[in-house]
């Protein structure tokens, strides 16, 4: 084979007789196969084999760095074409691609590979007459650079004091390995506060991996976020977290963002009005306890729809029949509402942390809770909905919350600083007589009314509907039952037992 350039037919012709160089055991099935499906699009595979373990291969061949540019394009599209005609188990189906020349087609290839785990790639280098076939390997991936829940705020009674204290943060964080930041510039022009001007500076990933014991809620970023923590200017500083920022930017918190310092990987997100995007994206992400976590999705968008749904699902883990109650609630969503707009509020921060610290007065709904919202796209309207929250017994009756807690709750640290672990949440919920309840809701009401409860049986979703039960008439979750009553009636019956359990984590606390 000469050195220089290659037709591709014919090089196509010659790697058809010698598939050994690719791949021992490979047998050619035919070439230059052309495909054409029913919406029209068309192509023409250049080989297809079938391999020792009798899969079918897609072979595509390219000659010149113009042709490797659309390779990456071609493959996935006849492959699609192919895999549809032939009725092919995509567990059944490989591809494999074959160039001379790798500059345009490296990153397209790794792309695709990251996509598609069954794609090889070879390098064809002239050699002694014949062609040498190595092996390409996806280029190196950087690891993505996101937002984390290491969130800290820096407040300021005079904005000159604030401006230009992020350029200062951000050094003293890439120093330490956290080179990737943003400073959100706020201002609180609607109440009356001491120190009105705030830089909220979240985190993104650290460069450098964790060490030690795996806790959850970022504990590297937060490490380093703690040790700038002398030094600064501001006149008074307190830990932010996804929901606290969420609330400060809401009508009720009263706060606006002004402006969006980037550094890092975040600086090179300069268009396409990003800034918005990363302060929904820092709002929306799972925080340290999922409290007044808020997003919006459709079923149209798949990628942040299982997203959507993994996050709410996860909400629930104290609870694995109501978590299957929802998922199988939101797969019925999915095909019936592809095109409508799911809005989900998840609060949950645990049993044992509100009621340690938060009084009754400040229990004004179930501490546990998802709202499930399926909105006409168009028009905006409830189509659909869904309440998980709190049901007690009404009867079980805990004389000593605290030793309810220090029994069932072995390590204090623990679940005073990180997640609070399902398996303890789930043993206090048993032992309080508190559980997890999920109710479909009647979109022709202007309020959430229940019209179902929902439940298993068997494994499928079933509703129970007003019907079924010992009932005048329907109306909110907040009726009793099935003999259940909402987290309300737990909270009045054990308000004595709940301000010791709070007198004693502050002293904790201290």
């Amino acid at each position: 084979m000469s050195s220089g350039h290659v037709p591709e037919r014919e090089f196509t012709q010659f790697l058809a007789g010698h598939l050994e160089l690719i791949e021992l055991g490979m047998t050619l099935v035919d070439t230059e196969v052309t495909l054409q499906d029913p919406d029209g699009a068309s192509g023409r595979v250049d080989i297809v084999a079938h391999d020792r373990y009798g899969n079918v291969v897609v072979i595509e061949v390219k000659c010149s760095d113009h042709s490797a540019r659309e390779a990456a394009h071609e493959i996935f599209k006849y492959s699609e074409i192919l895999r549809s005609q032939q009725q092919i188990d995509e567990s059944e189906f490989r591809c494999i691609l074959v160039s001379t020349h790798w500059r345009e087609l490296h990153r397209a290839f790794t792309d695709y590979a990251a996509r598609h785990h069954d794609v090889v790639g070879y390098r064809a280098v002239p050699a002694d007459g014949t062609w040498s076939i190595t092996r390409v390997d996806p280029l190196a991936r950087s690891g993505s650079v996101v937002l984390t829940s290491a969130h800290d705020i820096y407040l300021y009674s005079d904005p000159a004091k604030r401006d230009g204290e992020f350029t200062l943060i951000s050094a003293a964080l890439a120093k330490m390995g956290a080179p990737h930041q943003i400073g959100i510039l706020m201002q609180n022009d609607v109440h009356e506060v001491m120190f009105p001007y705030g830089l909220y500076v979240i985190l993104g990933t650290a460069d450098r991996p964790p060490s030690g014991e795996d806790y959850p809620r970022d504990p590297v970023e937060n490490d380093i976020l703690d040790n700038i923590l002398t030094g600064h200017r501001a006149d008074d500083l307190e830990q932010g977290s996804p929901e606290k920022l969420g609330h400060l930017l809401s009508t009720a918190g009263g706060w606006h963002a002004t402006e969006v310092l980037k550094s890092g990987a975040f600086a090179r997100r300069d268009r396409l009005g990003v800034d918005d995007l990363l302060i929904r994206a820092a709002v929306e992400m799972p925080g340290f306890t999922n409290t007044a976590f808020v997003r919006q999705s459709s079923p149209s968008r798949p990628a942040h729809w299982a997203m959507t749904r993994e996050l709410a699902l996860d909400s629930i883990p104290t609870s694995p029949e109501c978590r299957e109650i929802v998922a199988r609630w939101l797969d019925e969503v999915e095909r019936a509402y592809a095109e409508h707009t799911v809005a989900v509020r998840i609060r949950n921060p645990g049993i044992i942390r509100p009621l340690a610290e938060l009084g009754p007065e400040d229990l004004d709904e179930s501490p546990m809770s998802l709202r499930v919202a399926v909105l006409d796209a168009k028009s905006g309207d409830l189509t659909a909905g869904l309440a998980v929250s709190l049901r007690w017994d009404g009867t079980t009756v805990a004389s000593d919350l605290l030793a309810v807690i220090e029994e069932t709750v072995k390590d204090y640290f623990a679940w005073s600083t990180f997640y609070p672990d399902p398996e303890s949440e789930a043993a206090v919920l048993r032992r309080l007589g508190l559980r997890l309840h999920a109710y479909e809701i009647d979109p022709t009401k202007a309020c959430w009314h229940v019209r179902f409860k929902l439940e298993l049986d068997a494994g499928a979703l079933i509703r129970r509907g007003y019907d079924d039960l010992d009932f005048s008439e329907p109306g909110m979750v907040g009726l009793r039952w099935d003999g259940s009553l909402p987290f309300e009636g737990f909270r009045d019956r054990h308000q004595d037992a709940m301000e010791r359990l709070g007198a004693w984590f502050s002293a904790r606390t201290v």
